[in-house]
């Protein structure tokens, strides 16, 4: 895509994209917050008994009975059919962890699914998950759930997935580097289309490979990965509508073609609001620099990047 400005195209430097996102100051993990349910837990520790206490605690991590139950046996099923999950349950796939919440359901072929979509964002971004030396691994199943899944590994090779129960029906799913907050309501076997698992998987495989790129590139990125892995599944992929007919949510194309680098920087610094112009613009761009630089362009962006790390 090529903004026509003045009669002559547009045509922006990979270095120019890297540098703003740079200066753009949006340093954070996570691209977008949920609310925390359950209390936080927060724990001191402030003597090296207690540290050394911690330490051996941590040894003794995967001697722990998990609470869980290990449900790997439950999704060999088809998409038809649903399985409920009355209680916890947590299943160890061969490049994800999936942690259920109790009382939701999910298709019989989840991890069929699961896999499918991590397959087809890694062609759509032509990035790979099997990049793990920028993994972090954190503890926030913790603050959601306490000692629920405590004793499961934290595997660096795997993305660990949270599959919550959506109380309000609109729940929005996140990502804070290698690890994803889903919904129940994402699985919702009257839509064939899983959308917004698209986006946020494709979120965890971007930041395997360097610090954040800031909003616009990021969620550009997640809007790219969700319309084209849509299109490959021959889905809809109905957010995408707002993304493509932008003026209908007060997207300014205008503005952004008068002055790119500075809509850029506000793009990234701005808070969130319903007209999301990060996405907007961040899809145009991310569609821009495929078309212009090929599709290795977000693996040159990222190994670029890395080198601040």
């Amino acid at each position: 895509m090529t903004h026509n400005v003045n009669g002559k195209d547009m045509v922006l430097s990979l270095p120019w994209i890297l540098m703003i996102a740079m200066l753009a100051g949006c340093n954070g993990s996570a691209l977008e917050n949920g609310e925390a349910r359950g209390q936080t837990i927060v724990t001191s520790i402030e003597t090296e008994e207690s540290q050394e206490l911690a330490m051996v605690e941590t040894v003794q991590d995967e001697a722990i009975k998990i609470k869980a139950q290990d449900v790997s046996s439950f999704f060999d099923g088809a998409s038809k059919d649903q399985v409920r999950m009355e209680d916890y349950g947590y299943l160890v796939g061969e490049r994800y962890v999936l942690y259920f919440d109790k009382d939701t359901s999910f298709p019989g072929d989840l991890k069929r699914q699961i896999e499918e979509i991590m397959l087809m964002d890694e062609q759509v971004l032509g990035i790979s998950f099997s990049v793990t030396d920028l993994v972090e691994n954190k503890n926030w199943l913790e603050v959601y759930y306490g000692d629920v899944f405590r004793g499961i590994p934290k595997y660096q090779d795997k993305i660990h997935v949270m599959l919550a129960k959506d109380e309000n029906d609109g729940a929005i799913p996140w990502t804070d580097g290698n690890e994803i907050m889903l919904f129940d309501s994402d699985f919702d076997p009257d839509y064939s289309s899983r959308e917004m698992v698209y986006h946020e998987i494709a979120h965890a495989l971007r930041l395997r490979h360097s610090l954040f790129l800031g909003k616009v590139l990021e969620e550009g990125i997640g809007v790219y990965a969700q319309y084209h892995v849509a299109q490959l599944l021959d889905t809809p992929c109905w957010c995408c509508i707002q993304f493509l007919q932008s003026s209908a949510v007060g997207f300014d194309e205008a503005a952004v073609v008068a002055d790119p680098e500075g809509k850029f920087r506000e793009y990234n610094l701005g808070g969130r609001s319903k007209e999301q112009p990060e996405y907007q613009y961040g899809f145009r761009l991310i569609t821009f620099l495929m078309e212009e630089y090929g599709n290795d362009v977000i693996q040159r962006l990222s190994t670029n990047a890395a080198k601040y790390q």
